[in-house]
């Protein structure tokens, strides 16, 4: 039904509308191989306010203390060295 909603299947009857915008947020992470920092960050540039605050609201401030490079660290293969909850 989302799929539908989002316009990524195909109608073969009838027509959709939306008033407003509308998002999807999936609960299957995406990280890539690349350090903590910049899959946090993902391309933009970096601003260590809300890099500060995204990771407090996210609860990895600990988790970062763990890791031998703390944000340094390079994230494996499909985040294979992380565990759900950080991905």
């Amino acid at each position: 039904m989302i799929h539908a909603c989002l316009g990524e299947l195909s109608k073969i009857a009838g027509k959709s509308e939306f008033s407003g915008s509308v998002g999807y947020v999936p609960q299957t992470a995406f990280n890539t191989n690349e350090t903590v920092r910049n899959n946090i960050i993902y391309g933009k540039p970096f601003d260590q306010e809300l890099y500060v605050d995204t990771i407090v609201r996210c609860g990895l401030y600990d988790d970062l203390e763990l890791f031998p490079s703390k944000d340094f660290t390079e994230i494996g293969e499909r985040g294979v060295n992380l565990s759900g909850g950080q991905k």
